[in-house]
């Protein structure tokens, strides 16, 4: 595909790509960010893509087909070898051009490198996403909820602009002080404000996180992962709320007050790559200095 296109441009004297062949077998690895001024390659491909499939339960997708060619290396880290698209081997019961892979896993599969679930996943794993994503369970397909799916599945052909979050320190308390072993330790005070505009920084930075977070509320539930955003849409809940001080022998499996704290803030620090605060030093200092 791409020495072609370098010869018919040669050929009509237009300005043309390398026809050598160690012009572009150097043996270096193209990073996305090195490759993103090549011209996009034209193959009748649609701008923005409604995948519908018949007979599917679920309502159609609008697919930015151009923003997701910029931001993959080759046309095949989807399309495989074939460049086929993805309804011509794989339907919903699965056929032996797509090796009996239906069409729901095809685009769902977790473990999948060409799945959008797959490739979504694997940019979670990133130091500055990671933080939050630890904690969140991968979205089983079979079991999801509407609010998850409809995020994809609006049945809608034009693809919602969603605005960067603005954090106002009107809305996000400046300081929390936590004060729950305040009789050997001074209060830890926790940069509320700070630290939630740091990650919505983080998210508007991505056009895919600013459009699957979609409000401010999403990155909020990256701590408070337990609300109900009915009951509790303005204002999320304390850590105290769920998790008690002693052992509740009524749900033994949830972390009492000091492992939730420590097992959520260390954990995002740890897998932020942060320096501090990692040590129990860096947050809590002893009454008297001592």
């Amino acid at each position: 595909m791409c020495l072609n296109c370098h010869l018919h441009n040669k050929l009509e004297a237009k300005e043309a790509g390398p026809l050598k062949c160690s012009k572009c077998h150097t043996g270096k690895y193209k990073t996305i960010e090195e490759l993103k001024d090549i011209p996009r390659p034209e193959r009748d491909q649609p701008k923005i893509a409604f995948i519908n499939i018949e007979e599917a339960k679920m309502k159609g997708v609008s697919f930015d087909h151009e923003f997701h060619e910029k931001n993959n290396k080759t046309c095949r880290s989807c399309h495989h070898e074939t460049l086929k698209s993805c309804r011509e081997c794989h339907n919903l019961k699965g056929k032996q051009e797509g090796g009996f892979v239906n069409i729901l896993t095809a685009y769902h599969s977790q473990n999948s490198q060409m799945s959008c679930q797959g490739c979504h996943r694997n940019l979670t794993s990133k130091k500055e996403c990671i933080g939050c994503h630890y904690f969140i369970a991968p979205v089983k397909t079979e079991v999801a909820n509407k609010e998850i799916c409809s995020r994809c599945h609006s049945g809608k052909k034009e693809i919602e602009k969603v605005a960067p979050f603005i954090v106002s320190p009107q809305k996000v308390k400046e300081e929390v002080a936590i004060k729950h072993i305040e009789k050997e330790f001074n209060p830890v005070k926790m940069p509320h404000y700070k630290m939630v505009k740091k990650l919505a920084e983080i998210s508007n930075q991505s056009k895919v996180a600013t459009y699957f977070h979609k409000d401010l509320n999403t990155i909020c539930k990256g701590c408070h992962h337990k609300s109900k955003e009915e009951a509790e849409a303005k204002t999320a809940p304390l850590c105290v709320s769920c998790h008690s001080v002693s052992f509740d022998s009524q749900v033994p499996a949830r972390p009492r007050l000091q492992s939730a704290y420590h097992g959520m803030c260390i954990s995002c620090h740890e897998n932020m790559e942060l320096q501090k605060p990692k040590t129990c030093t860096d947050c809590h200092e002893r009454k008297g200095g001592i």
